[in-house]
């Protein structure tokens, strides 16, 4: 199933504009450039975080604000299959990197949103 990304409304103000276009820049190497600056540590932390999550009406709702490339969804879903999840990025490039890190995933496919939070 092809996840759609969602461009909503303008983004919030110069300041979010100039961040979303400096992670569209880097969106590319992102990833392993995360990987490197942790020493390869980041998967466990976010699994830790997933570990973490409260439940409360199965199978649960996330909210995931500067999504990025979507690994938190992904580490998320990993422990809580049926899980729902929405990601909100300021980058359209670094959430179209997480589409396909989905397809391996439970559905529902979560939905992306280019946006700021505020």
């Amino acid at each position: 199933m092809k996840m759609e990304t969602l461009e909503a409304g303008p983004k919030s103000g110069k300041n979010s504009q100039a961040i979303g276009r400096m992670f569209d820049k880097v969106a590319r190497r992102y990833d392993l450039a995360n990987r490197l600056m942790s020493l390869g540590r980041d998967p466990f932390w976010r699994a830790a975080a997933a570990r973490r999550l409260k439940i409360i009406d199965a199978p649960g709702r996330l909210l995931d604000l500067a999504a990025g490339t979507g690994d938190q969804i992904v580490a998320a879903k990993r422990i809580f299959p049926g899980l729902e999840a929405v990601g909100l990025d300021l980058s359209a490039s670094m959430m179209k990197l997480a589409e396909p890190k989905f397809n391996k995933l439970s559905p529902p496919p979560p939905p992306l949103i280019a946006r700021g939070a505020l």
